[in-house]
């Protein structure tokens, strides 16, 4: 049977997680029933009219994109102009639209980590966090048949990620008692008998934010009446996220044969780069998407070099004034690597749903 619109939102919020959206930003399940069956996903960059119609003609019940179809505030949505027509379209044709943002530029594995992963940067870290994430850890008591489902629950709720992996938690078994009193529905055991039964305390990890999710989640699938756990502050060291990265090339390398580079690695037909073009770089901070207001940090952090787009002209100015360089790849060309990334991610999670790649995706700018 396949999935529903809501699991392919739950695997999406995973990867990039709602908390780290900007307050500004328009993210998560723009159009859509969670309760709708999916059996083909297309990923995008964008959720444009062209992305609709193929859309349709593969027959996709759901698109996941990065930038947010409806971003600016909707006063009207009327089939006589361009986007209330393409609202239309993707309603009409029961199309589901996810969108993933600035949550996906800060996530593990997102944006920006791809982008340093495409080239090969070593020692990555973030260049300046914006979220700091808390987190507690949860032990719940669950009989021996149950544990799995349970364990499962809790992790689709957001419990058991550290780091780049997930579904951590430990188990550890015993023997839980417990005496029914009248008025109660035990699933084990009878009324004013003490009971024995065969448990595993089960431990995870989960963010402060996602708490009541994963304690709802585990409660709904728990076989006890009354469920026993505990919630425990934990003093570990706090994860953080933020959009750009830094990390170090394994060999300096000249302005202009590392631009080169940059062009190649995203399969551009340009890139424009300021500084000296003698100068050699090693040191590179990766920003996707347009250009914001990092030379003062990038700069402080021993950075020579900035890989970006939208670069504005007194934007540049600045940049130099810091005496860095920086590669502008454009918009498309930094962001357009997180399509096959998220399309490989949600074929392991959702192994009943076809995910396509869009082939209709393209830069909104030529070049003559």
């Amino acid at each position: 049977m396949p999935s529903k619109c809501g699991n392919i939102v739950k695997y999406m919020e995973q990867m990039s997680p709602q908390r780290l959206s900007q307050k500004w930003d328009n993210t998560g399940l723009l159009i859509g029933d969670t309760e709708q069956r999916v059996k083909k996903v297309l990923v995008s960059l964008d959720v444009t009219p062209d992305i609709a119609d193929e859309a349709i003609a593969i027959g996709a019940d759901m698109i996941v994109a990065h930038h947010p179809l409806i971003f600016k505030p909707l006063y009207n949505i009327r089939r006589d102009n361009p986007f209330g027509k393409l609202l239309y379209r993707l309603i009409q044709h029961n199309i589901n639209v996810f969108c993933a943002h600035t949550n996906l530029d800060s996530a593990v594995e997102g944006v920006n980590d791809t982008l340093a992963k495409l080239f090969e940067l070593k020692d990555v870290q973030i260049l300046e966090p914006n979220y700091v994430e808390k987190y507690k850890k949860i032990a719940v008591f669950v009989p021996v048949e149950h544990v799995d489902k349970v364990r499962e629950a809790m992790t689709i709720a957001g419990a058991g990620f550290i780091g780049n992996y997930r579904d951590c938690s430990f188990m550890a078994q015993g023997i839980g008692t417990f005496k029914p009193l009248e008025g109660s529905n035990p699933s084990k055991g009878q009324i004013g008998e003490l009971e024995k039964v065969e448990e595993f305390k089960l431990e995870t990890i989960v963010p402060e934010s996602e708490l009541n999710m994963v304690i709802n989640a585990m409660l709904e699938v728990h076989p006890y009446e009354e469920v026993a756990y505990d919630v425990y502050n934990i003093e570990n060291r706090n994860t953080e996220y933020g959009f750009a990265r830094i990390g170090k090339l394994e060999e300096k390398i000249d302005l202009v044969s590392f631009a080169a580079i940059v062009k190649k690695i995203l399969g551009l037909k340009k890139v424009r780069f300021i500084g000296d073009t003698n100068k050699s770089v090693g040191t590179v901070v990766v920003s996707s998407g347009a250009y914001y207001d990092i030379a003062r940090i990038a700069k402080m952090k021993g950075a020579e070099v900035i890989i970006t787009g939208d670069l504005k002209y007194h934007d540049a100015r600045e940049i130099l004034d810091y005496g860095l360089c920086a590669i502008d790849a454009g918009h498309f060309g930094t962001e357009n690597v997180i399509v096959p990334v998220i399309a490989n991610y949600l074929s392991e999670m959702a192994e009943d749903v076809q995910v396509v790649t869009s082939n209709r995706s393209k830069d909104v700018f030529m070049v003559l």
